[in-house]
C-alpha cells in the first residue's frame, strides 16, 4: 500500500507512525538540507534547520491540512521559518551563563537518520520530556 505523502502525514497525527515519519524523514531531510543549503545555509545551519524542521513535523503534524497545501509545500515552508527563526536568534548574541555572550548553537553532525533527529534535536527528549517519543 503506497502512501502519499499527505497520507504519511496524517497517520503521524492520528497514531504516531513512526514508520509514516521515517518514511517523511528519510525523503524531505536530504531535500531541506540542499534547499537550505540554496538559500546561503552553511552545512551545520543546513543540518540543524532540517533537523529541527522534521521535529515540528511530528509535532505539528495534526495541524497540516491537505486542503490548504501539500505535504511537500507545509514542510518546505516549516524549514524556511525555522530558517529565519535561526537568523534573527543568531542576530541577537545569546548571555553565557559565564557572563559573557555566545554564538548561537552549534550542530552536533548530521547523520540523517530519525532516530538522530529524535534523540539529538529534540530538547524535550534531552531534557527527559514524554511528548517525543523514540523512534527505536
Amino acid at each position: 500500500l503506497d502512501m502519499t505523502h499527505d497520507d504519511l502525514i496524517e497517520a503521524i497525527a492520528g497514531s504516531q507512525d513512526k514508520t509514516a515519519f521515517r518514511q517523511l524523514f528519510e525523503h524531505f531531510a536530504p531535500r531541506l538540507k540542499s534547499y537550505l543549503l540554496r538559500l546561503g545555509a552553511d552545512a551545520a545551519m543546513a543540518e540543524d534547520v532540517a533537523q529541527e524542521a522534521m521535529v515540528m513535523v511530528w509535532r505539528k503534524a495534526a495541524s497540516f491540512d491537505r486542503r490548504q497545501a501539500g505535504a511537500s509545500t507545509w514542510i518546505f515552508t516549516i524549514a524556511r521559518n525555522k530558517r529565519i527563526d535561526r537568523l534573527r536568534r543568531e542576530k541577537r548574541p545569546e548571555l553565557d551563563p559565564g557572563g559573557g555572550t555566545r554564538a548561537g548553537p552549534v550542530s552536533a553532525g548530521w547523520p540523517g537518520t530519525a532516530a538522530h533527529c529524535f534523540r539529538h534535536a529534540c530538547p524535550a527528549r534531552r531534557a527527559g520530556g514524554a511528548d517525543t517519543p523514540r523512534l527505536f
